[in-house]
């Protein structure tokens, strides 16, 4: 640790930006001075291509296992058929296991949470500074959804599920799917959480 670390905060407003040079910051992922440079930094552990592999090695050693075509380790009987159709090497799509036990009539939306760049893995979600930009946790609605279920951008609305519900102000954006709807986590606290005043916007 930097023992001089507040004073560095202190010094640059709590602000540090390091460009790249220009030979760096294109195909990061197979660029040779950049993984070089991040395993120097400790941003990566091997300063080694980072490939997108299409096909797993490792779910088909799953799936032959699943298909009894490989020695070692067996997966539990009752789930040999679940770990053969979804361990796929390629890349498919499938209805998730937990729709099949909800009635998609009564609950037709699919809810999505995303952690906010500013707050990742919650680092951040006690800098007051981050916490007034970011004090609302909007629910992310297309406009067609809101319309047809009678409510407008800014409206307080409950999401709910067949395990609860929670309620939210909506925002609308073209970017969401009419069939989803998506939120950020790690902003809402529960009232009295953390000290906020009762008038926090939270």
């Amino acid at each position: 640790p930097n023992p001089r670390q507040w004073e560095m905060y202190t010094q640059n407003n709590s602000v540090y930006h390091y460009k790249l040079p220009k030979s760096y910051q294109y195909m990061r992922n197979w660029n040779k001075g950049y993984l070089y440079w991040a395993r120097h930094h400790g941003l990566i552990r091997y300063a080694e291509p980072i490939l997108i592999h299409i096909y797993s090695e490792v779910l088909q050693k799953f799936r032959l296992a699943a298909q009894g075509k490989s020695d070692g380790r067996q997966p539990p009987e009752h789930l040999r058929d679940r770990v053969e159709t979804y361990f796929d090497p390629l890349p498919f799509y499938y209805e998730p296991l937990e729709s099949q036990l909800v009635d998609t009539e009564l609950y037709p939306l699919n809810a999505l949470t995303q952690r906010p760049m500013a707050m990742y893995h919650s680092w951040d979600s006690q800098n007051a500074w981050l916490r007034q930009i970011h004090t609302y946790n909007y629910l992310f609605v297309n406009p067609k959804l809101g319309i047809a279920n009678g409510f407008k951008d800014g409206d307080w609305v409950w999401v709910e599920s067949h395990l609860n519900r929670v309620r939210c102000m909506c925002r609308f954006s073209e970017a969401v799917e009419p069939g989803t709807v998506w939120t950020w986590n790690a902003i809402g606290k529960a009232a009295g959480a953390w000290g906020l005043s009762p008038k926090a916007n939270e």
